[in-house]
């Protein structure tokens, strides 16, 4: 199984990057040929066809180095992303970077920043989760870890895209029936609002034609039904499949390892969705405005981060323990995480809606403008619950992980400042007989 899944990745990778590349060249080649876009659209088609080639290269490049390694053998080094503070510091930068650009109209930079502004967040998360492991002597190996990068980047995005785009065609199915046998004439009112709407900025259209559509509590509570509990469990199946793959190679896998490839996976998928996200999220805004999308969008890292971490550890208690209630429970808390902040915000961009209706009455605009308030202040102290926790539990995995209660337990255990200098390499050692992605195979000999 183990060689299986290396050649598979190697193979994948390859095909990730061509697919990656061809994708990129022919979306610029059909913004080439259609000019009557607009500037803003012409900047999100650039941002979409560099994110799919650079995206393609890095993930698939990664794979296929790993399972190139793996099947040649040897020991893997443990991964490390520095310091969380150098990586803060330079998210900062671009957001400023960037921000002067997007209002300079400097065209010919502003699409690397934006992807530059999407990737940081994730890897300052990712690399938050190992200082804290490190700061106890924990780690995790590099090739897993890199492994469940890409894996969140390129499968993980495929498998949850592919999913949602066929729930989401039955939803609106049901839908369209639905409506067409309730109210026909509303939906030719939204047929025609629909045109409208790409004709003109998104603000600028009456909102009053589909009220009846937005203020439906069927269709309220369809819509954030499937955003805050659909939508987290297809994502964190998808994500976190990275963690049984790396089993299933072979590697005895410990709690520690459970957290830090999930985290790794939700890092890796939230870099592709931030900065898509981010991109189709400029038709709604100036660029004036862009640096706040961008941070918004960078402060949902760290629920997906979390969220993938915390269900990687329910997959390590089910393969390895053996404990399904343990594992999950996590992936209740994982999901619930995830459909927490998705509710919230989706409550956010519906009330909103709702007050942007002409027909809605003083009333009914200062409640939705309250509930916005409530649902704000429940994003600010989602996001600072996970920045907080995430370190923590980091740190508490790798306080209670076997290696270190081993060392530590033994006449040969390091003294403290040694096993403090995770960044110089004298951490724990992997062991070479469970290294998983590309460590040796197990030995046989007797």
């Amino acid at each position: 199984m183990r060689r299986f899944i290396l050649t598979s990745a190697i193979i994948a990778g390859s095909l990730a990057i061509a697919a990656g590349l061809a994708l990129g060249v022919v979306i610029q080649a059909f913004r080439l040929l259609d000019r009557g876009g607009g500037a803003l659209a012409a900047l999100r088609t650039d941002i979409t066809a560099l994110t799919l080639a650079l995206l393609g290269l890095g993930y698939g490049l990664a794979w296929v180095v790993i399972g190139w390694r793996g099947l040649a053998g040897g020991e893997g080094a443990a991964f490390s992303l520095g310091g969380w503070g150098w990586w803060l510091a330079a998210t900062i930068g671009v957001l400023i970077a960037g921000q002067v650009a997007f209002s300079a109209r400097l065209s010919g930079i502003t699409p690397y920043l934006h992807i530059a502004a999407g990737a940081l967040p994730p890897l300052l998360f990712l690399a938050a989760a190992l200082n804290a492991a490190h700061s106890r002597a924990g780690n995790v190996s590099a090739r897993p870890a890199v492994g469940s990068l890409a894996w969140g980047g390129l499968g993980g995005v495929t498998i949850a895209l592919a999913l949602e785009v066929i729930l989401i065609a039955g939803a609106l199915l049901v839908l369209s029936l639905w409506i067409n046998a309730t109210r026909p004439d509303l939906l030719e009112q939204l047929r025609s609002f629909a045109l409208r709407w790409q004709r003109s900025a998104a603000t600028s259209a009456d909102l009053s034609e589909v009220a009846p559509l937005l203020t439906s509590p069927a269709v309220v509570v369809t819509v954030l039904g499937f955003i805050a509990i659909i939508v987290p469990l297809v994502e964190e199946l998808s994500k976190t499949l990275a963690v049984p793959l790396v089993a299933l190679t072979g590697r005895r896998l410990t709690r520690l390892d459970g957290l830090l490839l999930g985290v790794a996976a939700g890092a890796g998928f939230t870099m592709f969705e931030g900065i898509l996200s981010g991109a189709a999220g400029l038709a709604l805004t100036t660029t004036d405005a862009w640096a706040v999308l961008m941070l918004a969008r960078g402060g949902t890292a760290v629920i997906h981060c979390l969220a993938s971490g915390l269900a990687g550890l329910g997959w390590q208690a089910i393969i390895v323990e053996r404990r399904w209630p343990r594992g999950l429970g996590l992936a209740l808390c994982a999901v619930g995480l995830h459909g927490a902040w998705n509710l919230s915000a989706g409550g956010v961009t519906l009330a909103g809606l709702r007050a942007l209706i002409p027909a809605a009455t003083p009333l009914s605009q200062g409640l939705a403008g309250l509930l916005s308030l409530l649902l704000i202040s429940l994003l600010a102290a989602l996001w600072l619950g996970s920045v907080v926790a995430l370190p923590l539990i980091a740190r508490s995995q790798a306080a209670h992980s076997p290696a270190r209660e081993l060392l530590a337990a033994s006449s040969l255990a390091l003294p403290a400042d040694e096993m403090d200098q995770t960044e110089e390499g004298t951490d724990l050692p992997v062991e070479p007989s469970t290294e998983g992605w590309a460590g040796t195979e197990p030995s046989t000999e007797g």
